[in-house]
């Protein structure tokens, strides 16, 4: 008799528990991980939550960016970084990539992981919900790593009006050691990056033509008939920079490009020379992008 009464107490109390247990796993969709590991795990959701959000851009940041700057440009950065996350989100775009920690630390070393990840993840905390915009819309968060001593204007850009993309004074960048380059060619191997007819001259790619902007970015490359523009050399010839100078000496071609990057936007080395000088994030976003708001987005 008390062999039954023992099974009957045991079904009750599973039947009283089983509710609960399987409420507190529905509900839970994940095991819990301190911050720092869940960007080792990915479960898909509906709805992205806070904290996966705060780890994907924590991702992009730590791929665009020095963690060695200053902590008001990775600020500045990490707001760049979320508004082309919210901008690519609301377009039904793919957004930039974000680094896994495995990757972050091939990147950095084991040793500077935890260190230079919790600088990405605190820039982008500090500067939570901040966005970029103009006239009510996102921005298009254009970046370099170096200016040419002065960044690009551009009112419109990949057939998107951008009236906050004016040209401003880095001169700062001169002192990076990125500024400058040099590369050699012989003519054949110049001929051939740049597209040229084998028939093309030696003689005639002396004679090429280079048209500048305002701020000395190459607008367009010219040898005889073929025209190009200072991107398309640049992706070409895969150089630093669209702000470049060639010229011929003795039997090879010479470029010297100035800076690292399109140009167009905020320069980061500039940014740190500014934040060095007590500049917050929020007074070189309106340095680079003048015109924009920064704007808190609802959550």
């Amino acid at each position: 008799m008390s062999e039954k009464i023992k099974t009957i107490l045991a079904l009750l109390i599973i039947i009283i528990l089983l509710p609960i247990v399987l409420t507190f796993f529905l509900q839970s969709g994940k095991i819990e991980l301190p911050n720092f590991m869940d960007r080792l795990i990915k479960v898909p959701q509906e709805k992205e939550t806070e904290e996966e959000a705060t780890e994907v851009l924590t991702g992009i940041l730590a791929g665009q960016i020095s963690t060695d700057f200053d902590p008001e440009v990775l600020k500045a950065q990490a707001v760049l970084v979320r508004t082309g996350y919210e901008r690519d989100k609301a377009a039904g775009k793919e957004t930039a990539y974000s680094l896994s920690l495995n990757e972050m630390e091939q990147m950095w070393g084991s040793e500077k992981l935890k260190s230079n990840y919790e600088r990405c993840r605190r820039a982008v905390v500090q500067t939570k919900g901040e966005v970029l915009t103009y006239q009510d819309q996102y921005i298009l968060p254009c970046y370099t790593r170096v200016s040419a001593g002065r960044t690009r204007e551009a009112d419109s850009l990949g057939g998107e009006e951008t009236p906050y993309l004016k040209s401003v004074l880095c001169d700062s960048d001169i002192l990076s050691e990125d500024y400058l380059a040099v590369l050699f060619y012989s003519f054949d191997e110049f001929r051939k990056k740049m597209g040229l007819s084998e028939e093309v001259t030696e003689e005639e790619v002396e004679k090429i033509q280079v048209k500048t902007d305002t701020a000395g970015y190459v607008s367009q490359v010219k040898v005889g008939e073929f025209v190009i523009s200072g991107d398309e050399m640049r992706e070409r010839f895969e150089l630093n920079s669209p702000c470049f100078f060639i010229r011929r000496v003795d039997d090879q071609m010479r470029i010297v490009t100035k800076g690292l990057g399109h140009g167009y936007g905020m320069s980061q080395y500039a940014a740190n020379i500014m934040a060095s000088s007590e500049k917050n994030y929020k007074e070189i976003l309106s340095f680079f992008f003048p015109g924009t708001v920064l704007t808190k987005i609802i959550e």
